[in-house]
């Protein structure tokens, strides 16, 4: 994951919404089920979509 941190591109409006919609779900999964308190909600949706940490940041920002 490393290499991908620091190859930047720009995201599609459509995995923008992916990175969304998983978001959301994680979110969900949290606020119902007390799993996966340890890991860091951006961290756990990079790792699942193989993007970078600020990337989610970037586009859930974008999103609100």
């Amino acid at each position: 994951m490393d290499n991908l941190e620091h190859n930047r591109n720009f995201l599609t409006s459509n995995e923008k919404k992916m990175t969304i919609r998983v978001h959301q779900y994680f979110l969900d999964v949290r606020q119902c089920q007390k799993q996966h308190q340890d890991l860091p909600l951006s961290k756990e949706v990079a790792t699942v979509l193989g993007i970078g940490e600020a990337t989610v940041a970037r586009v859930v920002a974008e999103q609100k």
